[in-house]
């Protein structure tokens, strides 16, 4: 249902994940909405220390994927509703929900390092720098 909002806001949505196509689909639901399309990632075979011994080989495979999706979201990234409202209002909602001392911090937490989990997507910053550059806030050295 997420997704289906999602995609509801653009002409195509694509989807790029890691895709085990051997592991079970119980509980599984599949992707839809108004055109979506999954890209897939490989995923190294094996286990232990010869998945690990193999993860070069799957990341050279995904590396086109993985930069096209940097590509993107480096380029075209904007904070939402900043297409539609006037960017002094959208920088004053992002001021007023990410002030104090843990906005970013969190943000960081919560959004940025979810995303570097991602194949590809180790060094992306986009949305940290973005949302501090309009507080004027810095992280952390833990942060």
């Amino acid at each position: 249902m997420q997704i289906d909002a999602i995609a509801s806001l653009f002409d195509e949505t694509r989807i790029v994940v890691p895709v085990d196509r051997k592991s079970a689909t119980t509980g599984s639901a599949p992707l839809t909405g108004h055109n979506v399309s999954v890209v897939p990632l490989t995923v190294p075979n094996g286990r232990d220390l010869s998945r690990k011994l193999r993860l070069p080989v799957s990341r050279t495979r995904n590396m086109t994927r993985t930069a096209k999706a940097r590509f993107v979201i480096k380029t075209f990234y904007r904070p939402v509703g900043q297409g539609s409202l006037h960017k002094s209002r959208t920088q004053y909602a992002i001021r007023t929900l990410f002030a104090g001392e843990e906005g970013l911090e969190r943000l960081h937490k919560t959004v940025t390092q979810r995303a570097q989990t991602l194949p590809g997507l180790e060094a992306l910053n986009k949305v940290t720098e973005t949302i501090g550059g309009i507080t004027g806030q810095t992280l952390t050295a833990e942060g």
